[in-house]
């Protein structure tokens, strides 16, 4: 996988320019010796060896309860398994931002003593289309997922995910590049971006989100 480290925005965005707004889409995490593996598949769950049989689990649970707490109902498992995504509940999908800022945000958003990165995937291939595709457990390759507005903070955050057939194994790509941001630049990148409009509260629209960013902007010293 090509890799670049960075230091400063003005590298940050020049490694950006390389790529193809209609088509890339980028991940922040905050060690940038993370992989890209879905929740459901890391090894700190209790789930590995029966996979497939507690995910199909969890969505029925899932189906079977929330639905007293929904605004819209989902249209098929695949808005359901977003839902859940965006809830906390683990699932082969991963979340990605058209924008590279959002996910260089989430990148340093934490305090780390390590690098952090933002994964950056082209790939030309048409989404899922739920309404012709099969359903989420049988794709057969990583596929791009655009899923309807399940929630504010999809929107907020420009965001779509990625969906696995082998949640257990790292996504390899030959389109999948690395920007590493190097641990020194890690707070005054989360500064540039708060200066850009990139933040808690802009990105998590409600109360949880303006309150985040108000102990951030007062309290917190990264």
């Amino acid at each position: 996988m090509k890799e670049f480290r960075v230091k400063s925005f003005s590298e940050f965005h020049e490694c950006i320019q390389r790529y193809d707004q209609n088509f890339t889409v980028f991940r922040g995490v905050r060690d940038a010796a993370y992989s890209l593996v879905p929740k459901i598949g890391r090894p700190d769950t209790k789930l590995i060896g029966q996979l497939a049989k507690s995910e199909k689990r969890m969505l029925q649970l899932f189906q079977d309860r929330a639905v007293p707490h929904l605004p819209t109902m989902p249209r098929s498992d695949w808005e359901w398994i977003a839902v859940m995504q965006h809830h906390g509940v683990p699932t082969r999908l991963i979340d990605w931002s058209r924008n590279a800022l959002v996910a260089a945000y989430f990148a340093v958003e934490k305090e780390s003593t390590t690098d952090s990165a933002v994964y950056a995937w082209r790939s030309t291939e048409r989404p899922v289309d739920v309404s012709k595709d099969m359903g989420p457990f049988d794709i057969t390759e990583v596929r791009k997922f655009i899923p309807a507005h399940v929630s504010e903070r999809i929107v907020a955050q420009s965001g779509l995910f990625t969906v696995h057939p082998s949640p257990t194994e790292p996504m390899e790509s030959d389109t999948l590049e690395k920007i590493v941001i190097l641990q020194i630049f890690r707070k005054p990148m989360k500064d540039i971006l708060f200066r850009y409009g990139i933040h808690r509260a802009t990105l998590f629209p409600g109360l949880d989100g303006l309150a985040n960013h108000i102990t951030w902007l007062h309290v917190e010293s990264h």
